[in-house]
């Protein structure tokens, strides 16, 4: 539909967002793209997985650090904006819920979208890593989110995505309910194996002392705020 406003749907758990060769450089990309008139970022509220939840820091600590990296990235036909969707999403779960809900799936999160923003045609962003888990059934309602939405798969090289996602999407249990032409697996961005946790372990003991890390591994204006709030 003409009238519809494409919107690529990108969440992390931006702890901290990593720079031009990881989160940054996803971002650049999905904008140098021109396929969107909007990227949304939505930083994680609470992880699904315990081990990870544990690691998180404070979440209004990660949305400052999505808009120090992501707010200079709107280009001319594609504005970016840090959303706390998720958050909001949460809340309400909660506040009509009989116990406390302790994460929302992403299939949660794209059924508010859908009914909140129903002007909106939703394109998910996904990592080549996160993507392989959902073809193997590892997410919450893994078939209706590959059924029911499109795809942008970035590859990073030397990481799991090195996997032929193609062959694995031919052979994937739910390859009868997918859509290929609705899913974009982009291996031309120049993209690195950089993570979150890995850049954690990259500044060690001593994060707040070391301010030389790379534009391609963190934005300056991050590696600042990390500093001066002395956050890990």
């Amino acid at each position: 539909d003409l009238n519809m406003k494409k919107v690529a749907v990108f969440g992390l758990s931006a702890n901290p967002p990593t720079g031009l060769h990881g989160h940054q450089g996803i971002v650049r990309r999905l904008c140098s793209s021109h396929q969107f008139d909007e990227v949304w970022i939505l930083p994680v509220f609470t992880h699904m997985y315990a081990s990870k939840r544990d690691l998180l820091i404070p979440f209004d600590h990660r949305v400052q650090m999505c808009h120090l990296c992501f707010d200079g990235e709107t280009a001319e036909g594609t504005t970016v904006r840090v959303m706390e969707l998720e958050k909001s999403a949460f809340e309400v779960q909660n506040s009509n819920a009989t116990s406390e809900t302790q994460y929302l799936g992403t299939v949660d999160i794209i059924d508010v979208i859908k009914r909140d923003e129903p002007s909106c045609s939703i394109t998910l962003v996904l990592g080549g890593d996160a993507f392989r888990d959902l073809l193997m059934g590892k997410w919450k309602q893994s078939q209706r989110l590959l059924e029911e939405n499109s795809f942008y798969v970035f590859t990073r090289k030397g990481a799991v995505d090195a996997f032929n996602l193609r062959d694995l999407l031919s052979t994937s249990s739910f390859s009868d309910f997918i859509n290929q032409s609705q899913i974009l697996i982009d291996d031309e961005a120049s993209l690195d194996d950089i993570s979150s946790s890995q850049f954690r372990e990259l500044l060690g003991p001593n994060a707040r002392a070391n301010s030389s890390a790379p534009d391609t591994i963190i934005h300056p204006d991050v590696m600042k705020y990390i500093q001066n709030h002395e956050l890990y």
